[in-house]
């Protein structure tokens, strides 16, 4: 059997972390996305983020301790730098980010994600 992976990215700057909307959801969310054919998963995760955000983003490490599975997949978070001011999304500290709605495989694990971030 195959597992399939998931690849997010963790917009942090200045002990913040950069979240989005997810409509679907009705919950907060961070960039995340499935990496394409022969795709890395860092890579992936950099292209949804810069996507998401409209500004040019580095990897930064990969966070093997928030790696979760989701749907059967595994979500594979990545902590990126952010080139310049984002042009969606939200700034929250890990104070605001415990308060926030999130979606469900991040709500879960809410605790040991902001310590994390």
């Amino acid at each position: 059997m195959t597992v399939s992976s998931i690849s997010a990215g963790l917009i942090v700057q200045s002990k913040k972390l950069l979240v989005f909307y997810n409509e679907e959801h009705e919950a907060w969310d961070v960039p995340t996305v499935r990496p394409e054919r022969g795709e890395l998963s860092a890579d992936a995760a950099r292209r949804v983020s810069e996507d998401f955000s409209g500004v040019n983003c580095s990897i930064k490490k990969y966070r093997k301790k928030l790696k979760t599975t989701v749907s059967g997949e595994n979500w594979n978070p990545y902590v990126l730098e952010i080139d310049g001011e984002p042009q969606r999304g939200e700034w929250v500290s890990k104070a605001e980010l415990k308060e926030r709605q999130l979606v469900p495989h991040i709500e879960e694990m809410k605790e040991k994600f902001a310590k994390k971030i």
